[in-house]
């Protein structure tokens, strides 16, 4: 059997349920493992450009927030917030840049669009909100989702416990189809394998969304209803996301976008308070939080001017970290960061090192990083990690807040909520 014919099989399994794949019309002696017969591949750069910049004019995701007022409970937002990530020892920055983030592939026009079953790695299935869905046999189907370009890997770590997320690009038509829990491999004819194994195409998939990232980058909230997407919060996958497109300049580069950013614990349930803002279209409910001072779901946080302490109470010298630390400092100033997902810690969020291309010589990579410029770069050493890594090792000494001498000392300032754009 073909690798095309094998991948549509699958897929096929896959939206009619494996239950009917003993009628004759499937040939099951031509049908091996579901993904053991794949060698994977340590990263699979994409070949493709994301365009720059993404989203519309219009877009929160292209607004700069640096006279945005702070909101009118500042003070206590940001107490709220420094003792929850103090209870959960996550008090400071974070970037995944690995497991738990997005990897971006390529969709195949060429290939016809597939019926996708909804089914995430622990059962969970709901219509898309942005695609086409039916409901057979009391399990959600979506229609017209893309074939991939070759191999892919929903995100990592390899479990069920996995978001294992994903981004097939429809280069053509720039459209982003976002992915939540992808089954790309399962045990023979039965469960799900998790995230972050390589197979060919995308079994079935917890959510599946589709995007223009054209844009706003947002959804409307229809007669009181939450629309979902492959995160948490509603917004597409690569709304925020850092990517090295926005380091094209080196050590002179501008990340102009906000980021987005995860907490371990969201505002849901306060009474009078709306669990999100936009553009969230709906919230994170794993561990709410019933305290109005939390923030929620879709609000935004700035980094101060000047003045920022670090994880031992000293003053940060900005101007000895990496230029790549120093580029997202700024970014952070100038676009701040939108609350978008629920997580461990206070976490960014950057391309994963498996598809993220990262091309720059070695000179360039190795300024960014803050290395000698001399440095040699491995054949098979990601220039991304290498870079990504610099980033977290260095971000991870600034705390979200820090008491001195018991008052409390915040590099971060919460904003106020974006507003949507007229008409919306």
């Amino acid at each position: 059997m073909s690798k095309y014919s094998r991948r549509r099989l699958l897929a096929s399994a896959a939206a009619i349920g494996l239950s009917n794949l003993l009628h004759p019309q499937f040939c099951l002696a031509d049908v091996d493992e579901f993904c053991d017969d794949i060698q994977p591949p340590d990263r699979l750069p994409r070949t493709f450009s994301l365009p720059l910049p993404l989203f519309s004019a219009g877009s929160v995701w292209r607004e700069q927030v640096k006279t945005v007022p702070l909101k009118a409970n500042h003070d206590q937002i940001v107490e709220a917030t420094y003792n929850m990530l103090t209870a959960e020892k996550q008090n400071f920055c974070y970037i995944n840049f690995d497991d738990w983030t997005i990897p971006i592939f390529e969709a195949d026009p060429g290939q016809p669009s597939q019926r996708m079953f909804v089914n995430g790695y622990g059962g969970d299935m709901w219509p898309s909100s942005t695609m086409k869905s039916v409901q057979e046999h009391h399990r959600w189907i979506v229609e017209g989702v893309p074939a991939p370009r070759g191999l892919i890997r929903p995100a990592g770590p390899q479990c069920l416990t996995s978001d294992g997320s994903m981004v097939l690009y429809d280069v053509a038509n720039q459209r982003s189809y976002d992915f939540w829990q992808a089954t790309t491999c399962r045990e023979y004819w039965g469960p799900t394998k998790g995230g972050g194994l390589w197979g060919e195409t995308v079994l079935e998939a917890g959510d599946i969304e589709c995007f223009d990232v054209t844009g706003i980058g947002a959804q409307k909230v229809l007669d009181g209803k939450p629309r979902t997407s492959a995160r948490a919060t509603g917004v597409p996958l690569l709304a925020g996301l850092l990517i090295p497109e926005d380091l094209s300049q080196g050590e002179n580069s501008k990340v102009n976008h906000p980021l987005v950013f995860s907490l371990p614990g969201f505002r849901v349930g306060v009474p009078g308070v709306p669990d999100f803002a936009y553009p969230a279209s709906k919230t994170e409910n794993s561990n709410p939080l019933q305290n109005p001072h939390a923030l929620g779901a879709g609000e935004r946080i700035r980094l101060r001017k000047n003045n920022l302490i670090d994880t031992e109470g000293q003053p940060v010298n900005e101007s000895g970290l990496s230029p790549i630390t120093q580029v997202v400092l700024k970014t952070l100033r100038t676009y701040g960061a939108y609350l978008v997902d629920g997580g461990k810690a206070f976490t960014f969020y950057a391309e994963d090192i498996h598809t993220a291309p990262y091309a720059a010589s070695a000179p360039v990579v190795n300024r960014l990083a803050g290395r000698d410029e001399s440095a040699l770069i491995g054949a098979n050493e990601s220039r991304w990690e290498i870079v990504m890594q610099t980033l977290v090792d260095e971000i991870r000494k600034i705390p979200f807040a820090i008491k001195i001498n018991g008052s409390l000392h915040a590099n971060f300032e919460m904003i106020a909520n974006a507003a949507p754009p007229a008409g919306f």
